[in-house]
């Protein structure tokens, strides 16, 4: 099939004109300093733009392709799926993908978890856990537990529930009015001392032993605190903080929406730290980046909790939750990790990037460099976050030029590329990158 021919500047032109982009100055976008590329085609690691030119999309598109775009098992699964039936409703009728996929993440999964609640995204994958957290102990002998506890720091998506455990101003004061009660305690990750998530932890402790009563559950996103600035923190964090919310009986949602699928170098980022969470939350990933797809999976003591009559219905749902399509997907997404060694593969990458971001860590422009699995970044200027600074602009800008998409958080340069890149393309992602940052940071 011959791709429709595209005007570059005459798409956006209209898209300027038509369409609302998100996280994104509206005033900057209708007046850039510079022409956004047209994407026509993805493939691989690779964007091609209307013009021609190829991009390595360095961050997968948003943390989603972690197979990368297109991966043919995902492509096939769909296709065939296409053919029989693109969506029915979950109200009251079964399909097989949808029940194939629950009991294949049901065993992929920390042991215990063993209900899946589908939904469309990964706001909507922490709203349902958040949510039924709250149901649980309103209809089981706690109603004043109605708190939740959350990382400064903490990104959970757009939705109003999501925002409420937030913890980024920028992103979320505006909602303020808004949201519910939340206790927000210190990031394990904001300062890389040794010992600084040993006290961070400490002061978590103090704090929900004090208010244990009334905090239906703590929300953590496990190792990597993503749109924060790619910040990180150690397994023994997490395997802490499971210990102390089974002795306090609070709920443990681990948000894997980023995390999950392969990226920190193990399936899923909680076995690392040999913990299984009550609600754990997953998106992006499951679907390889083909379809908007979200599953939030549960204990039995949560589900169970709904069970004695229809006043305990967990009344929540999405048009398209268990979507047959998006099912096809992450069905295709596990058999890629099973019998494909995507894991191995990535733990050989992992091990070239750090050698890669060893390099760039000694530009003077940069003040650290960390990783987890294949997560990557580099912090520019003094050190400190700094969400609104230009200097992640203007790397984002000569990487473009070379040939990469790596789109900044801020003064942070961050690397997710596909689990499946080719040992050359991760080489010239880097050294885009590198030559990037030389020439946009002053030395």
């Amino acid at each position: 099939m011959t791709a429709p021919t595209i005007d570059p500047a005459a798409t956006r032109e209209r898209d300027r004109r038509f369409v609302w982009h998100p996280y994104q100055p509206t005033d900057r976008w209708l007046n850039p300093p510079f022409e956004p590329p047209v994407i026509a085609e993805a493939e691989g690691v690779w964007l091609t733009t209307a013009e021609g030119d190829r991009l390595i999309d360095g961050v997968g598109s948003w943390w989603v392709s972690n197979l990368g775009h297109g991966h043919p098992r995902v492509r096939a699964a769909m296709h065939e799926q296409l053919d029989r039936m693109c969506h029915v409703a979950m109200a009251g009728l079964v399909h097989e993908p949808a029940v194939r996929l629950a009991e294949r993440l049901v065993a992929a999964t920390p042991p215990g978890l063993d209900h899946v609640f589908y939904s469309d995204d990964g706001s909507t994958a922490v709203e349902v856990a958040i949510r039924a957290a709250f149901q649980y102990w309103q209809q089981n002998g706690a109603p004043e537990r109605t708190v939740f506890l959350s990382l400064a720091g903490a990104y959970h998506g757009d939705t109003i529930g999501t925002v409420s455990v937030g913890g980024i101003p920028l992103f979320h004061r505006v909602f303020g009015p808004l949201t519910f009660e939340t206790i927000q305690v210190p990031s394990p990750a904001v300062r890389p001392d040794d010992d600084w998530h040993v006290e961070a932890f400490d002061a978590l402790e103090t704090r929900l032993r004090a208010e244990a009563h009334r905090v239906a559950a703590v929300v953590i996103e496990p190792l990597v605190q993503g749109a924060a600035g790619m910040l990180m923190y150690p397994p023994s964090y997490l395997a802490r903080l499971r210990a102390l919310c089974d002795e306090l009986d609070v709920f443990l949602i681990a948000d894997e929406v980023f995390v999950g699928f392969g990226r920190t170098g193990t399936l899923f980022a909680c076995e690392q730290a040999g913990i299984t969470p009550d609600l754990m939350c997953l998106s992006k990933g499951l679907t390889g980046g083909a379809l908007p797809f979200a599953a939030t999976l549960a204990t039995g003591r949560i589900f169970d909790g709904f069970r004695g009559g229809g006043d305990r219905t967990f009344f929540y749902g999405h048009s398209y939750c268990g979507n047959p399509l998006a099912c096809a997907a992450a069905n295709a997404v596990l058999d890629a990790f099973e019998q494909d060694d995507v894991l191995a593969a990535s733990h050989a990458r992992a091990e070239e990037m750090a050698d890669a971001l060893a390099r760039i860590g000694e530009h003077p422009g940069v003040s650290r460099t960390r990783q987890t699995g294949l997560i990557g970044a580099v912090q520019l200027g003094d050190g400190s976050s700094d969400y609104a600074s230009e200097l992640g602009w203007r790397v984002y800008k000569a990487a473009l030029d070379r040939g990469a998409y790596l789109r900044p958080l801020g003064n942070v340069i961050y690397f997710v590329p596909a689990l499946t890149i080719e040992p050359d393309e991760l080489a010239q992602l880097m050294h885009i990158a590198e030559a990037a940052i030389t020439e946009a940071t002053p030395a």
